[in-house]
């Protein structure tokens, strides 16, 4: 099966994370295509070394947006299964059918992909942190410390990059301050959001030899704790890295 990433939005004690997909090549539409999320963008193969270690990435595709609320409606329609616990009776918060979804954990995440790869026939997922980092340097693996270079003064529009720049924002007031899916500074791919708004959750499988011991793990999602990219816009300028 081909695959495909996904971007998605968690709680975390950290601020705002958000879900993105990611899938292997495209392929002609199915009836069922207005089920599933539109913009996914191409992404070419791309070799470099990081810590002295070769680090290979393959082509894929990945969502231009965070998944949005209106997305992952159609998912809980077709399913019955539980909605994010902020929306009231089932149903999205009004006026942010196009904001991005948050409040969902890996469980939701994995259910979530597994329905969009049985209907489509591809393998839907969440990127890992080299594809994220890839995507958001415009298919390229560079130094700079942003994806557009390393001119920090690009953080001061404000208009474009959702982050907390004065530092005095409380999680109390993420209605106020969450920006929709597609909003804001787009990278050279098209991609929305790679710094700013919400962090953006990622999944790694590091070799069980040099890892630690762990025990009784029966599920990846079970020690995925991995997120990276975006920031919160909730969290200060010195998060954007």
């Amino acid at each position: 099966m081909r695959q495909r990433f996904l971007f998605y939005r968690l709680r975390s004690m950290l601020g705002i994370i958000s879900l993105i997909l990611v899938v292997g090549c495209s392929k002609p539409l199915t009836p069922k295509e207005d089920l599933i999320p539109q913009g996914f963008v191409r992404v070419d193969a791309c070799s470099y070394e990081s810590k002295g270690n070769p680090i290979h990435v393959g082509a894929f595709e990945i969502l231009d947006h965070l998944v949005t609320n209106q997305e992952y409606k159609a998912f809980i329609d077709a399913t019955g299964y539980q909605a994010p616990p902020h929306w009231k009776n089932g149903r999205i918060p009004a006026g942010k059918e196009e904001y991005p979804v948050v409040f969902v954990n890996r469980d939701d995440v994995r259910v979530y992909t597994e329905w969009l790869s049985a209907l489509d026939g591809r393998v839907y997922r969440i990127p890992t942190p080299p594809e994220f980092e890839i995507a958001a340097r415009r298919g390229q693996h560079t130094d700079t410390r942003y994806f557009w270079g390393d001119d920090e003064t690009v953080l001061d529009h404000t208009e474009q990059i959702n982050f907390n720049i004065t530092g005095d924002r409380s999680f109390g007031e993420m209605d106020r301050y969450l920006q929709p899916a597609r909003w804001g500074l787009q990278n050279n791919l098209g991609l929305y959001q790679m710094t700013g708004n919400v962090w953006q959750l990622t999944t790694t499988f590091e070799d069980p030899a040099s890892s630690g011991y762990k025990y009784r793990i029966e599920k990846p999602q079970d020690i995925e704790r991995r997120i990276m990219g975006g920031v919160a816009g909730l969290l200060p300028k010195s998060s954007c890295g």
